[in-house]
């Protein structure tokens, strides 16, 4: 629950959480937690923001726990084209915090992020990565395209156009019944040319398990309590016609557990698509994949694949 648009300067909202997770081999969690959060508008350029509220779970407890948490933050554009902002709060498990930087021109989206916060698979479950791809063309094409609704469905329709996934086929994260502390860092630029489009994403991953909580993150990094990822996503769009395109997709990541640095998994993707436009409504899709994926934990565990799909979209 939030103010409307009529308060200009002094902005509250206050927001109410709860999630219960049931596991059927383990221990079951619950969480519950209240915020109140205050807006000032210095200028139209530059805000600041105080949080605090309480938060009550056995994450980490068999009993129930209550922390406060507070913090603050700011929000600050020093032109139409670029946003700088910062957040940062305490938290029963530490700092939470998100900080970055957006950037774009008409034909460039850069960003740069950096957070760090609790995950559990309730949250995080059925989600892919991250909209990483359609968050820099809808940046990119603010410029010709004001409305913000209108802007959506051109971003969806080169998107689809182009047969790139909006996460950059960026891995969701594992899903285990342990609680975890995550940082992700990434770095993100897009250039959006006449017929030409490119995305590319560098990013760094660290999960690690809260102390105490149940679960551990088996099937990666053989089991233990921190995993470290590393990947990078690159995407080149070129389209051929007014109603067809090329595209090649390739995505890297080196996975690694914390007792050491040097042994863990690596996986390499290439995708080649062709992507066509039957009708107003109509579309269909040629794809080659070929994925790799070694390990040091034991070549049972290497695999190879190589596949043709052939799709059909239709939307009414």
């Amino acid at each position: 629950m939030s103010s409307d648009a009529s308060f200009s300067w002094l902005q509250w909202a206050v927001e109410v959480f709860d999630q219960r997770i049931d596991f059927q081999q383990g221990r079951d969690t619950t969480s519950d937690r209240v915020r109140g959060v205050l807006t000032y508008n210095i200028d139209p350029q530059f805000r600041v923001l105080a949080s605090a509220g309480a938060e009550r779970n056995d994450f980490v407890t068999l009993d129930k726990k209550t922390e406060t948490t507070y913090g603050g933050g700011f929000e600050w554009a020093p032109s139409q084209r670029t946003d700088v902002f910062a957040n940062w709060e305490h938290r029963f498990f530490g700092s939470r915090w998100d900080y970055g930087l957006r950037h774009r021109t008409p034909g460039l989206s850069l960003s740069l992020v950096d957070s760090r916060d609790i995950t559990t698979d309730a949250q995080r479950l059925g989600t892919a990565g991250s909209a990483v791809a359609y968050d820099l063309l809808f940046n990119a094409l603010a410029t010709r395209i004001p409305d913000p609704a209108q802007r959506a469905i051109e971003t969806q329709r080169l998107l689809q156009q182009g047969g790139i996934p909006a996460d950059l086929n960026l891995p969701a994260d594992f899903l285990t019944s342990g609680i975890f502390v995550s940082r992700n860092q990434q770095a993100s630029v897009a250039l959006l040319g006449a017929r030409n489009t490119a995305a590319l994403t560098l990013y760094r991953l660290m999960r690690t398990q809260l102390e105490g909580s149940a679960g551990t993150p088996t099937g990666l990094a053989d089991g233990r309590s921190t995993v470290t990822e590393r990947g990078a996503s690159l995407a080149l769009s070129h389209r051929l016609t007014p109603l067809s395109s090329l595209t090649a997709l390739t995505t890297w990541r080196r996975t690694t557990g914390n007792a050491s640095s040097e042994q863990g998994t690596r996986q390499w993707d290439a995708r080649l698509l062709y992507t066509t436009q039957f009708g107003r409504k109509t579309s269909g899709t040629v794809e080659f994949r070929h994925v790799r994926a070694d390990s040091d934990f034991g070549v049972a565990s290497d695999y190879r694949e190589n596949a043709l799909i052939v799709s059909l979209l239709v939307q009414f």
